[in-house]
């Protein structure tokens, strides 16, 4: 049963990938306009450590580090999970209707059946800051690599959790939608920036430093214990997204769910 969904996934990602480079002028449009985006939010701390060098002892290099991490999440949570973010308002409209009726996992078909051209930008720029302005070393490059995968770990686990609201709340996408608009925005900036209370919400509650800043900090404090909670946090976070949206897919299945009569 897992070689014949593993073959499953793979095949859906290859489709995926066929649809999206079949328009090239689309795609390349996208890709361009997303890595201008990125590139403006880059120059923005450029220019801001040009005057400042070091803030809370976080330099530019860091920051890029940081930026590299987090645009290199996003994009692969978006370009192979790329309906993680829409899952409150395909519950909320009824369209989970359609992956409940395939002989597939629920979760999984809806993460994957979409993908997002846009997202390649985020990863070829994040690729890019990493191999032009971080420094390379060993450490630096294992570090890139595994934390860009906790990263759309976390990313997409959090927003099943955001997304499975939908399930038990009215209108849950706009709590979905805010609890994500507040979650990426957080992870942009080096969390020794925030006051105690914020700082601690971005390690709990809104765990945005996984998305990149925890494992730059961990990096320049070579700190091992906080290579073990960067790890062992967001595997948690996986694990409650899942337990979550499937308890939820319960409500939904029962047929009486009051919101979806409005």
């Amino acid at each position: 049963m897992a070689a014949n969904n593993l073959s499953w996934v793979k095949n859906y990602i290859k489709k995926n990938l066929r649809s999206q480079f079949q328009f090239k002028v689309a795609l390349a449009t996208q890709l361009i306009g997303m890595i201008i985006e990125d590139v403006l939010l880059l120059f923005f701390w450029y220019m801001f450590f040009e005057i400042q060098p070091e803030v809370y002892g976080w330099k530019f290099t860091d920051l890029a580090f940081l930026y590299a991490l987090v645009t290199v999440g996003f994009g692969l949570a978006n370009a192979f999970f790329g309906n993680c973010t829409r899952i409150a308002s395909i519950v909320y409209t009824g369209e989970l209707d359609y992956y409940l009726s395939m002989p597939t996992p629920t979760l999984l078909h809806l993460l994957i059946s979409r993908s997002s051209i846009s997202a390649w930008g985020d990863i070829l720029f994040g690729v890019l800051i990493f191999i032009l302005i971080v420094p390379i070393t060993v450490t630096n490059m294992v570090v890139f690599i595994g934390g860009a995968m906790i990263s759309a770990m976390t990313f997409v686990s959090f927003a099943v959790i955001t997304g499975s609201v939908s399930f038990f709340v009215p209108r849950g996408e706009l709590i979905s939608r805010q609890f994500m608009s507040i979650f990426f925005g957080l992870s942009m900036y080096p969390t020794d920036i925030f006051p105690v209370w914020v700082k601690v919400m971005t390690f709990t509650i809104l765990p945005a430093a996984f998305l990149g800043a925890a494992q730059v900090k961990a990096v320049s404090m070579q700190s091992f214990p906080l290579y073990l909670i960067i790890v062992f946090i967001p595997a948690i976070l996986l694990i409650l997204s899942i337990k979550l949206f499937y308890y939820g897919l319960k409500r939904y299945e029962s047929g009486s769910h009051p919101f979806y009569k409005l």
